[in-house]
């Protein structure tokens, strides 16, 4: 029997971009954690992705946020409506008619949201102060590179050449970057980060970047190559910490939120590590990162089962073995965490960030089918988790047994709404 090259099977359907395009964002990520970049290879051209695009979101399955609260919307205080069974007996839903609003439903609906935790992207300049603009980089090429988990991005600005390396860790919610490029020391590209308030909207990237009056960025120890954040919105909480080779990290005079890294070399490389409680331990640095993505998908891609269409004469060979390769890739960086995955997995959101039950075996089951089964069960606890409050539901309702909810946060409560609360499963 002929034995499948698996790295050539993998790496010969390697997404390439060569333009700044809306539906050709590219994400690394975790299953658990995932950052979606441009074509510069970071956050820097976040608006074109939206309206209508593959938006680029930072979301992990911990960071959510809930709006202010000041009139004590509950679910459980929302008017109930009451529909006859086949059986005669009457239930009671939490039923808004579709079309119809109010700012208690809006509230309910869209809450907890899942939050975007903060662009990584540069601030473009030209020679002339003038802020970069899409048309003013050229020659741009970028590879995410499945094998390894990597995407490689280069263009050329001001006739100089920046190219980008961005990874992910396999098992912390940690991006690594390395940036290469002569126009470093002149201050044309700076590296950035920037915290946005969170969206409580039905899709779009998490991220409210015009309230920054909404929530806080406090810096909370410092040194002249790492910075340690702690973020707050309204009642949540998370902490960030950034590690770098070089220059000097401050704070935009005109936002808050935004701290901007200056260096005088030609090379400059980041880690930032997210998490929801407080982390003291040091980062590793960028190569040890890069190391570990590359081990996590040779381990990925060498295990389970394959398919190789190559030898196929059928037109649709290619086609199909390049979505068969891609899918997997997919799902292992925006389904395969603790959480079951909303529609759009962890690259932007749909519904505000919760996931559907009833699609959670369309994200999720394959895994087991490609003999990866631990993908599949690390986010099967979740029911376990929240089999009371599914109990209590079919109880209240007069079921026996369990009544899974649709569209929910890991929370696993219904928010009211012309259909979702209906389903059964």
């Amino acid at each position: 029997m002929q034995t499948i090259n698996r790295e050539a099977l993998v790496r010969r359907h390697n997404p390439v971009v060569r333009s700044f395009d809306k539906f050709s964002s590219l994400t690394v990520g975790n299953g658990n954690y995932a950052f979606t970049v441009d074509a510069t290879g970071l956050q820097t051209f976040p608006e074109l992705y939206e309206n209508g695009g593959v938006g680029l979101g930072h979301l992990s399955n911990w960071g959510w946020h809930t709006s202010a609260n000041p009139m004590g919307y509950e679910v459980d205080k929302f008017p109930k409506t009451s529909y006859q069974t086949f059986s005669g007996r009457e239930v009671e839903f939490p039923y808004m008619p579709r079309g119809e609003s109010s700012e208690e439903y809006r509230w309910l609906r869209m809450n907890p949201h899942r939050l975007h935790l903060g662009a990584v992207k540069f601030l473009l300049t030209l020679p002339s102060g003038e802020p970069a603009v899409l048309e003013n980089l050229q020659e741009i090429e970028q590879t995410l590179d499945l094998w390894t988990g990597v995407i490689s991005s280069q263009f050329s600005l001001s006739g100089e050449t920046a190219s980008v390396v961005t990874c992910c860790h396999p098992e912390e919610d940690m991006l690594a970057i390395r940036v290469k490029s002569n126009l470093l020391s002149s201050g044309q590209p700076k590296l950035a980060v920037h915290f946005p308030y969170g969206s409580a909207s039905f899709g779009g990237s998490g991220a409210v970047w015009d309230r920054p009056e909404a929530h806080q960025t406090e810096i909370m120890a410092a040194t002249d190559r790492s910075v340690r954040f702690s973020r707050t919105l309204d009642q949540d909480s998370y902490f960030v910490t950034a590690e770098w080779s070089n220059g000097t990290l401050t704070c935009d005079s005109s936002d808050p939120h935004l701290y901007a890294l200056t260096s005088d070399s030609d090379e400059v490389t980041f880690v930032i590590r997210y998490s929801k409680e407080e982390l003291a331990a040091t980062l590793p640095d960028f190569e040890q990162v890069l190391s570990h993505s590359t081990n996590h998908w040779l381990n990925f891609w060498n295990s389970g089962a394959a398919v190789e269409l190559a030898e196929s004469q059928d037109m649709r060979a290619h086609e199909l073995e390049r979505r068969i390769v891609l899918s997997q890739y997919l799902t292992a960086v925006q389904s395969s965490g603790s959480l079951p995955p909303q529609e759009t997995g962890l690259t932007m959101n749909s519904w505000a960030g919760k996931f559907h039950l009833e699609m959670h075996w369309w994200h999720s089951v394959h895994f087991a089918l490609w003999n990866r089964p631990e993908l599949l069960s690390n986010n099967l606890g979740w029911y376990q988790e929240i089999l009371p409050k599914a109990q209590q539901l079919a109880q209240s309702q007069g079921y026996e047994g369990a009544r899974w909810p649709k569209c929910v946060t890991d929370e696993g409560i219904n928010a009211p709404c012309y259909i979702e609360p209906f389903l059964i499963w």
